[in-house]
């Protein structure tokens, strides 16, 4: 297997323009590492003691991954940061991209349903709070993460109810409170509603064949119905009513200002 391994990346290699180049700056901790003969580098060795070669292999397996496991590796301070709180049962102290401190009890890292983007899944709760609250973080959007605190393990029934919302709901929108939505659709909504599967939300009433009620969270139902346009009409809460005007109208003055 190491064999043919080895030709199919030699030959891979070789079919390389050549004579192209680009600069590459490395830090010299990497450096070291690779030019060290004790390291722990071992594949280095098959690229002819050549770093350039070997860096090329590194880049090219890199872009061919998936994003969300590209993202993994780009954030591994981050990622690293999280399972060690989660092993060590610690808590977090996270400040998000709107500049807001948030402590954490972690569950793990998940993906959505698409695979494009990771989560920190757990609960938070304020100094305010009597009860924890389930929280849902993007990776990217962490400006800063630190270890807070011991034995913030969380319960197992936390555990289930975490679980059953994040596939329920989707990770995306964990957090938010499930309302009844109810939508006015046109012959075309009705269409699009049954072919676009995916974070489609759950109709659980259809009252007089066009509107239908739809349990989930507000942030779901607008992520979803927003591309609908005039073939959905959000008819209750009064206030994604309200939200989903605004979006509109916005985007319209954007429009007009041309």
């Amino acid at each position: 297997m190491l064999n043919y391994k080895k030709q199919e990346l030699t030959k891979r290699f070789s079919s390389y323009e050549k004579f192209k180049s680009c600069p590459v700056r490395l830090w010299k901790e990497t450096v070291e590492y690779l030019t060290d003969p004790f390291s722990d580098c071992k594949e280095e060795r098959y690229y002819k003691g050549k770093i350039g070669n070997y860096l090329k292999a590194i880049i090219e397996d890199y872009a061919s991954k998936p994003f969300r496991e590209r993202e993994l590796i780009y954030f591994f301070d981050r990622v690293k940061t999280i399972n060690t709180a989660i092993k060590e049962k610690r808590g977090l102290a996270v400040k998000t991209s709107g500049g807001n401190f948030i402590f954490v009890y972690p569950h793990k890292i998940v993906s959505d349903q698409m695979l494009m983007y990771n989560y920190l899944i757990g609960y938070s709760q304020r100094e305010e709070d009597i009860e924890k609250r389930a929280i849902t973080l993007r990776i990217s959007r962490l400006n800063d993460i630190k270890l807070r605190g011991t034995n913030k393990s969380l319960k197992d029934n936390e555990i289930d109810a975490l679980e059953y919302s994040a596939n329920k709901i989707g990770v995306q929108f964990l957090g938010g409170e499930e309302m009844d939505i109810v939508v006015k659709l046109t012959e075309n909504g009705k269409r699009r509603y049954i072919n676009q599967l995916h974070l489609r939300p759950e109709c659980i009433e259809i009252r007089n064949g066009d509107e239908y009620v739809f349990r989930c969270t507000p942030a779901q139902a607008e992520f979803y119905f927003v591309k609908f346009g005039k073939d959905a009409l959000i008819k209750e809460p009064l206030s994604l009513r309200d939200r989903m005007l605004q979006i509109y109208k916005d985007a319209c003055d954007m429009y007009d200002s041309l």
